[in-house]
């Protein structure tokens, strides 16, 4: 929905899509923390998690994409 929103011109909160292989430095420069982590299927809040740096991004994605 956000890229819908995105693409439309319609504010949103910044967003990425990433996996496991993911460049995590790259792919979330411009982006300031904390951030939220969370798998794309879920509407509900589990396995979302706020990180206040990029320590522990890797398993936070990887946990994400798992469920």
């Amino acid at each position: 929905m956000r890229k819908a929103f995105f693409e439309a011109g319609i504010p949103c909160p910044r967003f990425a899509l990433a996996d496991g292989d993911s460049d995590f430095s790259e792919l979330l420069s411009g982006f300031s923390f904390p951030i939220i982590v969370k798998p794309t299927d879920r509407s509900g809040s589990r396995n979302i998690m706020k990180l206040e740096s990029l320590d522990g991004i890797e398993s936070a994605v990887t946990e994400a994409c798992e469920t």
